[in-house]
């Protein structure tokens, strides 16, 4: 279940204004709201990024088929066997094709920049704890830290409404 655009927005200004002198207790208890939306968007984002490595294999798979095939049509061009040099010419063609069609390298991109800010999202909250736990941390340090948190989390949320 992830957080849409405007759910993310209104989460964010919930935040700020409530956050706004409110006592250890109540920026804790945010803080694990938070958590607890991220652990949704998160499993969301583990089910998509865990396909990313199927996406590079993808890539290499086509571009090494298209380059091999057509190898294999100049090759045979010259030993003048029209009837090969045409079938490796459209298996070229088409695995060409279908690795520019399917962008397979730029899906495992975007994949693996979702795991990228999930696991920055983990070390964020890691960081976060340190922040209340430390008597000497300000309410104002840990207001700052929990609203670029959420910034995080609802770019991860746009991130993966949009589809990776």
């Amino acid at each position: 279940m992830s957080l849409s655009k405007e759910n993310a927005k209104e989460l964010a200004k919930e935040l700020v204004i409530k956050v706004l002198g409110q006592g250890k207790h109540e920026l804790q208890r945010y803080l694990d709201d938070h958590k607890e939306k991220f652990n949704q968007l998160q499993e969301e984002a583990q089910s998509r990024y865990k396909n990313a490595n199927k996406w590079g294999l993808t890539h290499i798979i086509l571009g090494s088929l298209g380059a091999l095939s057509s190898v294999l049509s100049i090759f045979f061009t010259y030993h003048h066997n029209t009837q090969i040099t045409v079938v490796f010419s459209c298996i070229s063609a088409i695995s060409i094709t279908a690795n520019t069609f399917l962008n397979p390298s730029k899906r495992e991109r975007k994949l693996l920049e979702i795991k990228r800010l999930c696991e920055s999202i983990e070390i964020d909250f890691i960081s976060i704890r340190q922040l209340f736990t430390d008597k000497k941390s300000s309410d104002l340090s840990k207001k700052i830290a929990l609203e670029n948190l959420v910034r995080s989390i609802k770019e991860l949320s746009e991130k993966l409404n949009k589809g990776a």
